[in-house]
């Protein structure tokens, strides 16, 4: 029986030093599971881009990328509507000095149980979308700090702008 997107497997890789980021192939066919990758110092682009629904991306470690480190597309409301939920999950993963993705407010793309070690500086370490006007979650993971205000205070969301969703981070771990 043919299947219309077979699982693939993207496991145990290194992409280093001027790397432009993965995505395009694998993460336009969904059911991808990409587990156990080791990104670092892209010069552009993100880290992993997905587009199709039912991934899984779990334990991998990616750092300093010049875009997100991980782009959930699957979740946008435009692809929603034409491909249904993202229906996908990001866990266990470590982002270091890497933007992080939301899930566009789409609920069942859960982002959970990372530790995302954001740039401590100033400015904006986490926007929320303004697509859909659904709450983005992304609860129980590590942000560096234990510090809810001090995380809040670098957060772009409807709390600041209202034309934002509303990004939900608590509880924090």
């Amino acid at each position: 029986e043919f299947e219309e997107y077979p699982e693939i497997l993207v496991e145990g890789n290194i992409f280093e030093k001027n790397f432009r980021g993965v995505g395009a192939g694998f993460s336009g066919l969904g059911d991808v599971v990409y587990r156990n990758n080791y990104h670092r110092d892209g010069v552009s682009g993100s880290g992993v881009q997905f587009f199709h629904p039912g991934n899984t991306i779990e334990y991998n470690y990616i750092e300093n990328t010049f875009e997100l480190g991980a782009q959930l597309s699957m979740s946008r409301p435009d692809l929603v509507e034409m491909r249904g939920p993202g229906d996908s999950v990001f866990r266990y993963n470590t982002m270091k000095m890497a933007g992080v993705p939301t899930n566009f407010g789409d609920p069942s793309v859960v982002i959970e149980y990372n530790n995302l070690i954001l740039n401590m500086g100033g400015g904006n370490w986490l926007e929320a979308s303004d697509y859909s006007g659904a709450a983005e979650e992304m609860k129980n993971n590590w942000w560096g700090i234990s510090d809810e205000g001090l995380l809040r205070e670098h957060i772009l969301d409807f709390n600041v702008d209202e034309s934002r969703n509303r990004l939900v981070v608590e509880p924090i771990l």
